[in-house]
């Protein structure tokens, strides 16, 4: 599935009980707090984080928050895959 904004990624959750979140944090309205929700209410689905910010605090945040991993945006597929990977194990 594929998501706008936040109450479209928590019906999809709920609809699709996905087993990896793939999330953008520069979309609109979505947040640390966002992660923590998702992680919270599906705890079967991991957040995996991609953003342009290689800012070790926005990193941090993200993790703290309870995903897991977090990416930078032009990350190449064979990173990105990986992600997901280690995220489901």
């Amino acid at each position: 599935g594929m998501a706008a904004n936040m109450e479209e990624v928590l019906g999809l959750c709920s609809q699709l009980q996905p087993d990896v979140v793939l999330m953008s944090l520069q979309a609109p309205l979505i947040d640390s707090y966002d992660i923590t929700y998702i992680c919270k209410s599906y705890p079967q689905t991991r957040v995996v984080i991609l953003s342009f910010s290689e800012d070790p605090a926005d990193v941090e945040a993200a993790l703290q928050a309870g995903a897991s991993s977090y990416l930078i945006k032009g990350s190449g597929l064979d990173q990105m895959a990986e992600a997901v990977r280690v995220a489901v194990v």
